[in-house]
């Protein structure tokens, strides 16, 4: 949901041609890389050729290279870090915008750590040097900004090199970087010209043949300023006598105080009537190329003898202070400092009417070239707010769909608050804007307000309030109130016309999320069916998406994974269709697909998929909260439960910074019980437990296992044999087989075997069809005990299909996958016999009771492992804790019972 970034912003300054070669300062460049500093700084004042020696030296190095051209726009954090990260991707290098993504649904994020999930990202995604340069720093006085950077100067990987184009010095910690040695320095001192760079620069590239006499004065005379010799350049080659010259440098090197307004003066009245026109009325735009002037200038290509295009290159080529943006020299901009001096004199010389007139002309421009937010700043700089109001009413969805959302509503908020109230459907927007932001205290006073002053009985009036409802309802969903989200998404779907998709579309799905949550699956079914067909019509993939996603999340919880599967693959369709696989919601596919491939416990292509899910989150942004559930599932079913804690850390993070719809709360709430629990922490579980108060049949189901985990096996049957019945009566045969496989559990702590060998196998007659396997495996030991009996039985009565699965489930509780972290799955759900609970073995521990295993004596297990004695010692003191022996023989044989051996 972001608006395409200006790549001009990005593009490395192209080489000039006829350019004063300065191997000194290259060198000196040069020194920063090989003495391995972490900042090289380049501050001095405008026109003393910083962005030129830079992009000199670039085009000169082997290792790659990022620009970011900064503006006074990038005072928005969540602006400034989408550029950087774009800057970033022009060299491959992925990063997580993501982080970037996490705006949309809540206030900004703290620097320090957004940076440093940055880094990270940098460091294990880049393993080559690559330099990245933030040119006009000095345009930045944003303090978010100034601490991520200087976060980002200190702590950067080692493969990075910043460097940093400024006019003054930032606010960042370069005393201590100077202490340190880590920081390179050029500055106004280095970049003035020498005697012998002046007479190069005057002579050879401005060709002036100017005696040494006249090159020394004028050196002294701009202490070898390049900006001041090129203007004074310029200002001589318009006085063609040599006694003008001479007049001219006399005068230059007398009396005259003010060098940069005389030459400035000078400069510009010396070029033609025509020209000056030129620049002063094309002053306005931030970048320009030919079209774009000739629009504002109200010339067709050569009615006034001047094609706009042909000017610019001739501008360029005539050091007239005008800069490439690109390599095909389509794209230009005016040196800042010319740019400032032309702004002045277009408002001497033409009135605020005039000046209004040209930025309307340029928005127009820009409005036809599809440049929205270029379009809409000059609307505002025109105070064109009728025009500007009109484009948001009109293009709204697609702004919307395309837009930063602060940037929209910075939009909104800059329109006059009369214009605001005789257009009620900008307050409208401004609402759902905020609502996406997570500002849901503003929606219902912005919302209020709008009732308010509608006329009563216009024409108008249903469609307005039916937007209004579906606002409301995603906002009330996202604040956990069920109630009024049915309320006013029912308001809304009787309110609206089938025409107006966006709304419909925002309603079924608050509709639909609420009821997901409650386990009324069918009128959640209802709901999304109704949005699917909205996105379909519209050809909207922020539509389709989350209404398949949700739909096989349906299928999964009634049991039915093979038609789960179904939708994912239409869902892929659709991207494919739609051009969507480079798209944000491509994650919803692969981290669905994710967690139907581990349920059936194909554990390295459903890694794949969530990887490629998080890779996309990384490099686009994003706040799928949900995408790190399947992955922490799966981290933790392949032995890595460390990393299953990180990843559920991250989870935790986006959910304290951001509002999630209802079942996405449940969702992750539950998942992070079963997480604590599968790494034998109850004590956290339970803690955790105390958020899962919302009665959901998910919160239902793991506050049973966590009671299985304390040994509370009666209070665990009960809660189980109740919401048994329930699911049952509600088809949501996924949770009835989840449900009856704990029922089995509970029933075999209690000392009834028999009822508990039907309650699994009920559950596996229903599972096997579907491929059921990774259900099983997660409730651990205790399960895989009961499986070898019931094998057993069935092979003595020839129910041979049934007996085939069961194998099939042993075979995999003993695959080496499984082994790492089998303890960890199940210990939560085996008490130990004084009631404490049995931990997970670390991989060291393994690795000590398989030596064990061997024969090996204490001292050979350390030479073997290359540790102390002593070492060897803690550990085996550790294993027999967790294992509950007290013998190296007894170890040996629990592990073997317990398939770690």
């Amino acid at each position: 949901m972001s608006i395409p970034l200006l790549t001009t912003k990005l593009y490395i300054p192209p080489q000039r041609p006829n350019l004063v070669l300065r191997p000194r300062l290259l060198e000196r460049l040069d020194e920063a890389l090989l003495l391995h500093q972490k900042l090289t700084l380049i501050s001095a004042k405008a026109g003393s050729g910083k962005t030129m020696l830079v992009s000199e030296w670039l085009h000169q190095q082997d290792r790659p290279a990022t620009w970011l051209s900064l503006d006074a726009n990038d005072n928005d954090p969540h602006r400034f870090v989408s550029y950087l990260v774009a800057a970033l991707h022009q060299i491959d290098i992925n990063v997580r915008q993501g982080t970037i993504g996490l705006w949309q649904n809540s206030g900004q994020p703290a620097a320090e750590p957004l940076v440093a999930e940055l880094i990270n990202d940098v460091a294990s995604s880049c393993s080559s040097p690559f330099l990245l340069v933030l040119d006009d720093y000095h345009a930045i006085h944003d303090e978010w900004v100034h601490r991520a950077v200087g976060f980002l100067a200190e702590h950067q990987p080692p493969e990075m090199h910043l460097i940093v184009i400024t006019r003054v010095d930032p606010p960042l910690s370069l005393a201590r970087l100077r202490g340190r040695g880590q920081v390179g320095e050029i500055r106004d001192r280095d970049l003035r010209f020498s005697a012998g760079e002046a007479a190069q620069f005057l002579n050879d590239v401005m060709g002036l043949a100017l005696p040494t006499e006249a090159i020394s004065s004028l050196e002294q005379r701009t202490e070898g300023w390049i900006a001041g010799l090129q203007m004074a350049a310029i200002s001589i080659r318009g006085h063609e006598q040599d006694a003008a010259r001479n007049a001219f440098i006399e005068a230059f090197r007398g009396t005259n105080r003010y060098i940069l307004d005389y030459l400035m003066e000078e400069v510009l009245n010396q070029q033609p009537p025509a020209i000056q026109k030129f620049l002063v009325e094309t002053s306005i735009l931030e970048r320009m190329c030919g079209e774009l002037c000739d629009a504002v200038r109200l010339a067709e290509a050569g009615s006034d003898g001047h094609d706009s295009q042909a000017v610019l290159e001739e501008l360029e080529r005539a050091n007239l202070f005008v800069l490439p943006l690109d390599e095909e020299r389509r794209w230009y901009r005016y040196h800042h400092l010319f740019a400032d001096l032309l702004r002045t004199t277009l408002r001497q010389r033409r009135s605020v009417q005039e000046i209004r007139e040209l930025h309307h002309r340029a928005g127009q421009w820009h409005q036809r070239a599809g440049s929205l937010e270029e379009a809409m700043n000059h609307a505002l700089a025109a105070q064109d707010f009728e025009r500007a109001a009109s484009m948001i009413e009109e293009r709204f969805t697609s702004m919307f769909s395309r837009s930063e959302v602060p940037v929209l509503l910075g939009w909104i908020e800059q329109l006059p608050e009369p214009l605001v109230e005789s257009r009620p459907w900008i307050d409208v927007y401004r609402a759902n804007t905020l609502a996406l932001t997570g500002r849901l205290d503003e929606v219902n006073t912005l919302l209020d307000g709008v009732e308010q002053r509608m006329r009563p009985g216009s024409s108008g009036a249903p469609v307005l309030l039916g937007h209004i409802a579906a606002i409301r309802a995603y906002a009330a969903n996202l604040r956990g109130d069920a109630t009024r989200a049915i309320q006013m998404a029912t308001l809304s779907h009787r309110s609206l016309p089938e025409e107006h998709l966006a709304a419909r579309g925002m309603a079924a799905y608050a509709l639909a999320d609420t009821y997901l949550a409650l386990d009324d699956l069918e009128s959640a079914g209802q709901a999304l069916w109704e949005m699917l067909a909205f996105g379909e019509k519209a050809g909207q993939l922020l539509v389709i998406v989350p209404a398949l996603s949700d739909l096989a999340t349906i299928k999964k919880a009634q049991g039915r994974l093979h038609e789960a599967e179904e939708l994912y693959s239409t869902l892929y369709q659709w991207l494919v269709q739609l051009d969507g696989l480079e798209t944000r919601e491509r994650c919803a596919y692969e981290f669905g697909l994710a967690g139907l491939l581990c349920e059936r416990n194909q554990l390295d292509a459903a890694y794949e998929h969530a990887r490629t899910g998080m890779e996309i989150r990384r490099r686009l942004g994003g706040y799928w909260m949900v995408g790190d559930l399947p992955l922490m599932r799966i981290l933790q079913a392949r032995g890595d439960a460390e990393a299953a804690l990180d990843t559920l850390r991250e989870a935790e993070q986006m959910m304290h910074s951001h509002h999630f719809q209802m079942a996405a709360m449940v969702a992750f709430k539950t998942a992070r019980v079963e997480q604590w629990l599968a790494v034998g922490d109850v004590q956290t579980a339970a803690y955790w437990a105390g958020e899962c108060s919302g009665g959901s049949e998910l919160e239902q189901i793991v506050l049973a296992r966590l009671r299985l985990a304390q040994g509370r096996a009666e209070d665990a049957w009960r809660l189980l044999d109740r919401q048994r019945a329930l699911a049952e009566a509600g088809g949501r045969t996924g949770r009835w087989i989840e449900i009856l496989g704990l029922q089995a559990l509970a029933l075999e702590l209690l000392g009834r075997p028999e009822e508990a060998e039907t309650a699994l196998s009920r559950a596996l007659s229903r599972a096997r069809p579907e491929g059921y396997v990774r259900l099983f495996l997660d409730l651990g030991r205790p399960l895989c005990r009961l499986l070898m009996r019931l094998v057993k039985r069935h092979d003595a009565t020839a129910t041979s299909w049934v007996g085939d699965y069961i194998r099939d489930l042993l075979d995999a509780f003993r695959q080496p996958a499984e082994r790492a972290g089998l303890l960890a799955d199940t210990a939560p759900l085996m008490p130990a016999p004084g009631g404490g609970l049995v931990e997970p073995l670390t991989e060291r521990e393994l690795e000590v009771l398989h030596l064990l295993s061997t024969g090996m004596t204490n001292k050979e297990i350390a030479d073997r492992l290359v540790v102390a004695p002593s070492t060897v010692k803690q550990h085996l003191k550790n294993i027999y804790g967790k294992l509950d022996v007290h013998s190296r023989t007894q170890a040996v044989a629990r592990g073997r019972e317990l398939l770690l051996l």
